[in-house]
């Protein structure tokens, strides 16, 4: 219900602190992407103000797989009916994470209206001897919405792009939302999806599931049912195509959610896509990211 949240957003996990402050860093991590509200403090913790114009602050708190590592956000002058829902992690790559906050305080912001979402892009320090921080992302122009998948995918010098991809009224029919750090903006283009002559109006994607970075600037977005939406963003001119995955074995216009829990599509090397499709359920907070 919106506004409304369990009583574990505030019953932070135990963490063991020699690995929560320890100066070494695990190739990977399994993070919850949902926040939990709490004050803590340890080498991963930045501060950013919000458009509301209070700071915030948020820290990741580190555990060894298989333990689930999980972050925390505390801003004393905004109280929780204040929120629409919990700070998330949309996406992460190596040493960056895309964060999205929702308040009903200062501009209305709600999942059901995604555009009015506040987005900042964590970065994680270098070294020990470093500082880790948050910068916050533009809105995007009016008359445009966020979909609730985005990718952040870090370049050369530092710089990085935020991609996400907003399906229109007709089928097929896209707006590719690319936001540029260099230049602090976003870019819209509005795209066709092209799609293999043997693919039907039926079996075209109706849901994003998850969004993948595929290599340089390419970058995918997974309806784990139908197929593969791709795209070079940088392009000049971008061209959106798509590659169906395998057919499942059962009725998939049938499926409900539990069946759709139960698949997965991790990214592997440039070139290879591995797929997964597994009778067994998880947490739906928990994916592995990079190490942060």
């Amino acid at each position: 219900m919106e506004g409304s949240f369990m009583a574990a957003s505030f019953q932070t996990p135990a963490v063991d602190p020699a690995t929560s402050y320890s100066s070494r860093y695990p190739t990977w991590v399994l993070l919850d992407k949902r926040a939990y509200f709490a004050d803590r403090d340890n080498a991963t913790t930045a501060r950013a103000k919000m458009s509301t114009g209070h700071d915030v602050k948020v820290t990741f708190c580190r555990a060894d797989p298989p333990a689930v590592s999980h972050f925390c956000v505390h801003c004393p002058q905004i109280h929780r009916e204040d929120y629409t829902t919990e700070p998330l992690v949309v996406s992460s790559a190596k040493d960056l994470a895309l964060l999205s906050f929702a308040f009903r305080t200062g501009p209305r912001s709600r999942i059901q209206d995604s555009n009015l979402l506040e987005y900042f892009v964590y970065k994680a320090a270098a070294s020990s001897a470093g500082n880790p921080f948050i910068r916050p992302v533009p809105y995007s122009p009016p008359g445009t919405r966020h979909s609730p998948r985005a990718s952040i995918v870090p370049r050369d010098g530092g710089n990085f792009f935020v991609a996400d991809l907003s399906p229109r009224g007709d089928l097929g029919q896209y707006d590719l939302l690319v936001f540029l750090s260099e230049t602090n903006e976003w870019r819209t283009t509005r795209l066709k999806l092209s799609t293999p002559a043997n693919v039907l109006p039926r079996d075209l994607p109706s849901v994003t599931d998850k969004v993948i970075w595929l290599r340089g600037s390419t970058v995918g977005w997974v309806d784990l049912w139908r197929g593969i939406v791709f795209c070079d963003v940088l392009q000049k001119e971008p061209v959106l195509s798509f590659i169906p995955l395998p057919t499942t074995a059962f009725d998939l216009h049938r499926a409900g959610q539990a069946q759709r829990a139960g698949a997965d599509l991790p990214s592997g090397h440039p070139g290879h896509v591995p797929g997964l499709n597994a009778d067994a359920y998880w947490h739906p907070g928990e994916l592995p990211v990079g190490c942060m």
